[in-house]
C-alpha cells in the first residue's frame, strides 16, 4: 500500500511541477506577443503567484497522501511511568 501511496505522491508533484511550468509559459507568452516582454506589473506579478499557489495546492493534496515522512512500523511511542 506504500509503494502505491508513494507512486500517486510522485505523479502529483510531477503534475504539479507541470501545471506551473505550463501556466507560467502562458504568461510569458502572452506579454512576448503584446510587446511587453521586459514591462512587468504589479498584476502580472499576482498572477504569477496565483499559478504558484495552485501548484502549491496541488502539492499540499498529493504528497501528503503518497511520500509518508513517517515509516509508522518503526516509530515507537514511549509511554511516562506514573512513578
Amino acid at each position: 500500500m506504500n509503494g502505491v501511496a508513494t507512486i500517486i505522491g510522485k505523479i502529483g508533484l510531477f503534475f504539479a511541477v507541470v501545471t506551473f511550468a505550463v501556466l507560467a509559459q502562458g504568461l510569458v507568452t502572452r506579454k512576448y506577443t503584446e510587446g511587453q516582454y521586459l514591462s512587468w506589473s504589479g498584476d502580472d506579478a499576482l498572477e504569477m503567484l496565483e499559478y504558484f499557489a495552485i501548484t502549491v495546492t496541488i502539492v499540499v493534496v498529493a504528497v501528503p497522501e503518497g511520500l509518508p515522512c513517517c515509516d509508522f512500523e518503526s516509530c515507537v511511542c514511549y509511554e511516562e511511568d506514573d512513578e
